[in-house]
């Protein structure tokens, strides 16, 4: 019976920590956008962003049928966005847009009190497509139109990473450590201060 309440308490844990991501994302957008000096000042204006940052696939038919065909890039994903070539715009410094990089931050701050010797050393995959999709998704919530892009797209992008990149993209979320107080440190304090009475 123990085994089961721990394992549920886990599963529980595992579903509050995902669900921080997307609520992190929320901030950093809202964030983002009130950081802007011009352009964000009215819906239309935001929606018209997401619109270019997020834009849907495009339907085709070809002769095995039909398909979606994929923008050239999401610039929703890059730090800088070339566009003097409009049929040909060029992302510059994957995931490392601030709105990522401000939601990855909060896996930063989840493993800040884990101790060296226990972290993780591989790159952290998953919370980088988690805080992606969840900056993604929270974009959406500023446009009327919805759409979602497959998380596993997302890691097969994220898999392409070179180590340099992966430190840009650490060191880049790194500012936003604290940024907005987050709960998960808080709960793991209460979390270890509780484990000092047993």
């Amino acid at each position: 019976m123990f085994s089961l309440l721990m394992f549920l308490q886990v599963k529980q844990c595992t579903y509050d920590w995902r669900s921080m991501f997307t609520t992190r994302g929320e901030k950093a957008v809202a964030a983002f956008i009130s950081q802007q000096v011009t352009g964000f000042d009215t819906p239309v204006e935001i929606e018209a962003y997401v619109e270019w940052a997020i834009p849907q696939t495009q339907a085709f038919h070809d002769d095995e049928g039909r398909g979606n065909a994929p923008p050239l890039i999401f610039p929703f994903m890059w730090a800088n966005v070339d566009e003097s070539d409009s049929e040909n715009p060029i992302g510059k410094e994957l995931f490392q847009h601030g709105t990522i990089l401000n939601t990855f931050a909060f896996y930063l701050e989840s493993i800040a009190t884990i101790p060296d010797g226990l972290q993780k050393t591989s790159s952290p995959k998953a919370a980088l497509a988690l805080a992606t999709v969840a900056v993604e998704r929270a974009w959406k919530q500023w446009a009327t139109v919805m759409w979602n892009l497959p998380t596993q797209e997302i890691l097969e992008s994220i898999d392409k990473l070179k180590p340099h990149t992966w430190m840009k993209i650490l060191e880049g979320a790194a500012h936003f450590i604290g940024a907005h107080k987050p709960k998960s440190i808080h709960v793991q304090q209460c979390y270890t201060d509780s484990m000092k009475t047993f």
